[in-house]
């Protein structure tokens, strides 16, 4: 049993200490694609119903580059549930699915609940589909939809599970900060773990071990159980 619960730590050592966060090569222009995409799922931007030149140009109209990436990214009071209507007020939705799990961290970490901020991520899935994410800002922490916090974007990354490995996400560098002003970053959306040499030769030595032991053991017992047995008189 130790010989297991040893390796068992191992392992999740190993992957801990393999999984990094890692940025496409080359860099897919996300923000692009999105502009010029009918088809986006959980959209905070009308289409249109029309082409992709009709809603570029319908964005254009209304925005410049910068300040469409700055409406995209930047955190937004969520105005009840997800409907899919647009305000008549503003382009951008501000509807909010706002799960149980996310208004119990929100408590946890002492945020309102009355007044949830929400931000969205942009993510291309491994299938090419886009997708407008939305994640939920406590101080210093960023909620997603199971209601998992993160300190980072890297955290983000590392420790999310509604995210593949081969999604690509557009997001805040600064994932946690309001307004979330400065560097973007495009990132696989998951780590995987990257399992070296090093890994299987350290777990192989592990098991060696225990085998050793164990084989020593048992080679003991009989003469252990012979100086107990009592003499014949």
């Amino acid at each position: 049993m130790r010989i297991g619960a040893f390796a068992a730590v191992w392992l999740a050592l190993a992957a801990s200490a393999c999984s990094t966060v890692e940025e496409p090569v080359p860099k897919p222009n996300l923000l692009s694609e999105y502009v010029r995409s009918t088809d986006v799922e959980n959209d905070r931007f009308p289409s249109g119903g029309g082409s992709g030149e009709d809603r570029m140009a319908n964005l254009a109209s209304r925005y410049s580059i910068d300040q469409l990436k700055s409406r995209l990214l930047t955190p937004f009071p969520c105005t009840g549930p997800d409907s899919g209507g647009f305000p008549r007020t503003t382009l951008f939705r501000t509807g909010c699915d706002i799960t149980l799990p996310v208004t119990s961290e929100l408590r946890r970490l002492g945020a309102s609940t009355d007044k949830v901020i929400g931000r969205a991520i942009l993510v291309k899935h491994s299938d090419g589909k886009l997708e407008l994410i939305t994640l939920f800002l406590s101080p210093d922490r960023v909620i997603d939809r199971k209601g998992v916090s993160y300190g980072s974007l890297d955290e983000f990354v590392q420790g999310n599970d509604i995210l593949d490995p081969d999604d690509v996400i557009y997001a805040p560098r600064d994932i946690t900060g309001d307004p979330g002003e400065g560097d973007v970053a495009i990132l696989y959306g998951s780590v995987g773990v990257v399992w070296q040499p090093w890994v299987f030769g350290g777990l192989g030595l592990v098991l060696l071990a225990g085998l050793l032991i164990i084989v020593l053991r048992r080679s003991r017992r009989p003469e252990e159980q012979s100086e107990q047995a009592p003499s014949e008189s």
